[in-house]
This record gives structure tokens, sequence and C-alpha cells, in this order.
């Protein structure tokens, strides 16, 4: 019987670890004190999900710690504050891998202050940090910026639903200017205005790598003149009020760029901008063009019948 239970208790314990990182994951309290006590090798591993978990934060932190393989840590919706955070992360030591940090949609206004960012930020080469919907301050965006051009590996970028400004976006102009090798940009949902995403635009014809860049709610036709001086080959414009007008300023200079995938979803597109845009496809390097939701969008056989002529062009289209 000793051994049964003893053998009961150790397929609990690995049935808790096992969904650590899962949402909604409550742990008995009677197992609290063996977890802590439990290191098994299993339960390494690549990446800890704790997406809107209602693990405790010390719970959570003491997970990290035992995960020294970690790559990739997955945070979003937990409500972190400053003290939070830094209780989850002090477990790591500069031995380990971190390069993948999932912040997005807390409670960091005052996260990104420089002492703070040094001490966190600055043990690890990030490739990918989010950091969307956390409403963050514009000297606490210059700290991270400053740290992620110091750290220069940074690849993926997300900035959105801060509530960003004009100013903010000179900051992240001075960052590009500087860094190189961004290859996905998100920066929906701010509020740079054109003269902001202007000041953008320019600086990214310094990037090396290809970019993938979202810009949902930031388009302006002053802008378009500036796409074919970038590496931009994914352009992401979804819900952005786009309408014919704005696609008969933006359809002429496609063939200039180098954009292979233009995503105008959830728009206000009908049939006369698309058929501006069948014009100039031919003549782009565009692979993917995604109108779906246009709801004005009717003339569903000519597109059907661009593609059949154009079988390299994928088109999505229609209502979903």
């Amino acid at each position: 019987m000793k051994y049964f239970l003893l053998l009961i208790l150790s397929i609990v314990t690995i049935s808790l670890y096992a969904e650590l990182g899962q949402k909604n994951t409550n742990i008995p309290e009677e197992m609290r004190a063996y977890i802590d006590n439990y290191k098994p090798s299993f339960c390494d591993c690549d990446e800890l999900d704790f997406s809107s978990s209602d693990l405790p934060i010390n719970m959570i932190a003491k997970a990290v710690k035992k995960n020294r393989q970690i790559r990739s840590l997955v945070l979003p919706g937990l409500h972190l504050d400053q003290s939070d955070l830094e209780t989850i992360l002090q477990g790591f030591s500069r031995k380990n891998k971190l390069d993948s940090l999932d912040l997005s949609n807390n409670d960091l206004r005052t996260f990104c202050c420089i002492t703070t960012a040094a001490k966190i930020l600055g043990k690890f080469r990030l490739k990918n940090l989010n950091l969307a919907n956390n409403k963050i301050y514009l000297e606490d965006l210059k700290s991270i910026l400053s740290l992620l051009l110091k750290q220069g590996s940074i690849q993926r970028l997300d900035l959105s639903s801060n509530d960003l400004q004009a100013d903010a976006a000179l900051a992240i102009a001075d960052f590009l200017e500087k860094y190189h090798d961004l290859k996905y940009l998100n920066i929906d949902s701010n509020n740079f205005g054109p003269q902001g995403m202007a000041a953008i635009l320019k600086a990214l014809k310094h990037q090396r790598a290809p970019l993938a860049l979202t810009m949902t709610g930031l388009f302006d036709v002053s802008l378009v003149k500036l796409f074919p001086e970038t590496n931009i080959t994914e352009l992401y414009f979804n819900d952005s009020g786009i309408t014919d007008e704005d696609i008969l300023a933006l359809a002429p200079i496609l063939p200039e760029t180098n954009i292979k995938k233009l995503i105008l979803y959830l728009n206000d597109i009908s049939d006369k901008g698309v058929k501006k845009l069948l014009e100039v496809l031919p003549n782009t390097k565009i692979v993917e063009l995604d109108l779906l939701n246009n709801h004005e969008i009717k003339d569903f056989p000519a597109i059907k019948n661009f593609m059949k002529n154009h079988p390299q062009i994928k088109i999505l289209y229609g209502d979903i």
C-alpha cells in the first residue's frame, strides 16, 4: 500500500508539472510543498506559457526557476506590475538562454524605468519582445529601445496598442536609424499621426532584412510614396478605414515596392478599388492579397478570373 500511494503521488505530481503553463491551472495546497522540493529532469522545457493563468505569482516564479532550459516565457494578461515581474524573473541567471518574452496586456507603466529594465532585460539577448497593450510611457519606451540596441539581437518587436504619440514615433525612428536587423514590427493602434509615421518609414529604409510591418489604423495617403524606399515585404493594414480613394493612391506605387504580402482585411474597399488593384498586381511582387470582410466588394467573378489567369497570386475575399 505504501508503494502504491507513492506511485499515485508521483503520477499526480507529473500531471501538475505538465499543466503548470496552462490556463486556469489550480494546485491543491497539500501538493505545493511537495512541488517546491521536487526537481524532475523532465520539467525542463523550451517554453513556459502562463497566458491568463490564475496561478499565484510566487508559483509562476518557482516554475520559472526550476526550468533552466526556458527560451520563451509567455506572461500575457496577468496584470503584472513591476514587483510581480521582478519576482518572476529573479530566478534567471546570465546562463539562461531566454530569447523570447511576451509581456502583453499587463500593467507595466513603471516596468520600463531605467534601473528595472537594466536589471531584468540586461541579462538576456532577446530576439522577440511583446509589449503590446501596456500603455508604456515615452521615457520607458526610450529605455527599452536603448537596451535592445545595446543587446543587438532583437528580431520581432510588438509595441501595439500603447497609446504612443508622435514623440514616441520619433524615438522608434531613432532606434531604427541605428538598428537594421528587425524582421517584424507591430505598431498597430497608436497615435503617431502622419508625421510620426513618416519618420518611422524613412528610418526603415536602412533595414537590411525583409520586414513585416503591421500598422493598423495608421494609414495615410501621404505615406504611400515612402513604401518604395523600404524593404517591407509584408504590410498589414487591417481595419484601417481604407477606401477606394486610398487604393487609387496606393496601387500605383505597389510595383515599385518589395511588398509580397498585402493585408487589407476589414476596410471600406469596393469593386472600384479592387479593379485598380487587379490592374497593377501583375507588375508587383505581391503573391498574397487579403481583401476579406470588405463588405462592399461584390464582383467576385472578376477576382476569380484574375486568379485563374495569374495562379501565382492568391487573393482572399468575401466575408468570414
